[in-house]
């Protein structure tokens, strides 16, 4: 997992999308989400993928956690420069997902991982996620901790890394 965060210091080219809806009729819930997928640019070889499909009813009163939080995300690290070139990959179930602004943070468990020696280490692992739109014509940011960091329940670090090439469009509640 070290191999995987010191990789995603580079820069990052992703999609992510945040939405709100709700109904004038009804009173119903209103919804976040996160869905994209990301290539990630590193300065080896590697190819590193982060796709996600994340939803969240924030909390009516305007606290830091949502009332409910559901979706999956997936790493997968390909190891470019050992030969034969090794893969690992982790599925994260999120439990997760508050936005604010041009701002969303993400946060899962580790439920299943490649058969390999050293991503099935990480089963149950927590990983965080922070996005940054910065709006048309500005680099987003992204930000990631990992297992070695365990953060807590939509924590995540600050979007240290730049995109490359695309971007965020972050829509959520007010």
């Amino acid at each position: 997992m070290r191999i995987l965060l010191a990789a995603l210091a580079a820069t990052t080219l992703t999609t992510v999308t945040v939405a709100a809806s709700a109904s004038a009729h009804e009173p119903r819930p209103r919804t976040v989400s996160v869905k994209g997928t990301a290539l990630l640019a590193n300065p080896v070889d590697d190819e590193i993928r982060f796709t996600v499909d994340a939803h969240a009813v924030p909390d009516d009163a305007g606290g830091p956690y949502p009332d409910r939080s559901w979706g999956t995300a997936r790493i997968s690290h390909t190891f470019g420069q050992e030969n034969p070139p090794r893969t690992i990959w982790y599925e994260i179930e999120v439990d997760c997902l508050a936005t604010g602004g041009g701002t969303a943070t993400l946060t899962g468990v580790i439920v299943r991982t490649a058969p390999d020696p050293a991503a099935e280490a990480q089963l149950g692992g927590r990983l965080g996620f922070s996005v940054d739109d910065n709006g048309p014509g500005r680099k987003d940011r992204v930000g990631m901790a990992g297992t070695v960091d365990n953060p807590g329940r939509c924590l995540a670090p600050a979007a240290f890394l730049a995109v490359a090439d695309g971007g965020y469009a972050v829509r959520g509640v007010d």
